[in-house]
């Protein structure tokens, strides 16, 4: 019977580990989080998207960009912060600071910049960049009837904006009516 040094023993105890370890701590990050809801008012100063995630590990946001391309106008919103854990079966509410100061929003997680994107663009795509869940739009996908939001499909309901602690809200915003001679309603 031959017997192994504790050595080799040893290594081959932590190059298993290793391989055991590494693909687990890879899988924790930010890129799990789905696009779940888009909402804008016609002028684009009161905006939020809705993400929501299935798993855990994905609270590592800060200092990963969310993008908006609206007709090639690229904004970005850098996270400054991680989100809350565990994010298994969570939502994450980012919205203008227009939108918070509604009646019936709820306190969003993050803030974005006013008009981070155009809602009357020819093309919009919103995105955490390469290999992450992108939503394609136009202007005319987000309604404008100033209570409805659109889905990663693009189905109009009812907004519903949740944040991470489980709060949801409902907003309105008053339409911009033109009429026919140009002139605009009050």
């Amino acid at each position: 019977m031959k017997v192994k040094p504790p050595l080799v023993s040893l290594m081959k105890n932590i190059l298993l580990f290793s391989l055991l370890i590494i693909p687990t701590i890879g899988k924790s990050a930010f890129h799990l989080w789905d696009i779940a809801e888009i909402y804008s008012s016609d002028d684009g100063s009161v905006q939020f998207i809705e993400l929501v995630c299935d798993v855990n590990n994905q609270q590592f946001l800060s200092g990963h960009d969310l993008f908006a391309d609206s007709d090639g106008n690229v904004v970005t919103f850098t996270f400054p912060s991680n989100s809350g854990s565990p994010t298994a079966d969570k939502r994450l509410l980012i919205a203008t600071a227009s939108f918070a100061s509604l009646p019936g929003a709820v306190t969003p997680d993050f803030t974005l910049p006013d008009n981070f994107f155009n809602p009357t663009a020819t093309a919009i795509q919103i995105n955490f960049g390469p290999n992450s869940h992108i939503v394609n739009f136009s202007g005319s996908d987000v309604p404008s009837d100033g209570m409805s939001s659109i889905d990663d499909n693009l189905v109009s309901a009812v907004n519903s904006p949740t944040n991470f602690a489980g709060d949801t809200g409902s907003i309105f915003v008053e339409p911009d009516f033109i009429f026919a001679s140009g002139f605009e309603a009050d």
